[in-house]
């Protein structure tokens, strides 16, 4: 079964598209722009996310926020996803987050963890 993950204890896919204008989309979440709303499963925590892959495998694309709540984050998801499946790729991702540092984190990690698999 093919999914989309949309992790994010706020916003819900369709209203960050909807709120994200074309040229916007292009520059900055560009990789968002092929999805609708429709094409994601959201999960508001990272236990929840970990439950879902669990039920469905890996997702294919992975839309990622950093901050959810007040204890958790999307690096809590990250590295417990890299725990469960650390020989494999990771799925194609995009950070949404509103903290700059969070996001940084999150492709660091997801970028270092592809470097690892391609050595």
């Amino acid at each position: 079964m093919t999914w989309n993950l949309w992790l994010d204890d706020e916003r819900d896919p369709a209203y960050f598209l909807r709120k994200v204008n074309g040229e916007v989309r292009e520059r900055l979440f560009r990789q968002y722009a092929r999805f609708s709303s429709d094409d994601f499963v959201w999960c508001k925590s990272s236990l929840e996310a970990q439950e879902m892959i669990e039920k469905r495998g890996l997702p294919i694309f992975m839309a990622l926020d950093h901050d959810l709540g007040y204890t958790d984050t999307g690096m809590s998801f990250l590295r417990w996803l890299n725990r469960t499946y650390p020989d494999l790729t990771p799925p194609q991702w995009g950070c949404h987050s509103a903290n700059p540092c969070g996001i940084q984190a999150m492709n660091a990690f997801l970028d270092s963890w592809q470097r690892s698999l391609n050595l």
